[in-house]
């Protein structure tokens, strides 16, 4: 909600801030997800060398929840506010959305 807010605010467009929470759940989902692949379920557990628990932590959801938003979240305000920008100055959805994907890389 709080990001949804920031964004909100930030942005200034309520489908803006939408998306770059809808993205940022998306992001989050898929760090757990690998997570899990690798740690609880051993994939690749013999290219990294080590022997999987078959559990996760209880302390690294709540860790890497935390640090995936935030780079996430990140990320998304740079790269929509910098979409923004672009169709400000071009008005072309398009230009914009490349523009921002040039300069945010």
């Amino acid at each position: 909600m709080i990001g949804f807010l920031l964004l909100l605010i930030a942005l200034g467009s309520p489908l803006l801030a939408l998306a770059g929470i809808a993205v940022t759940g998306l992001s989050v989902a898929a760090a757990f997800g690998v997570a899990r692949l690798i740690f609880q379920d051993g994939a690749l557990s013999g290219l990294l060398g080590f022997t999987p628990q078959g559990f996760v932590d209880a302390w690294a959801p709540i860790f890497f929840g935390a640090m995936v938003t935030g780079v996430a979240m990140d990320y998304t305000l740079f790269l929509l506010s910098a979409a923004k920008e672009q169709y400000e100055t071009h008005a072309d959805p398009e230009r914009a959305l490349v523009g921002s994907m040039r300069t945010s890389g």
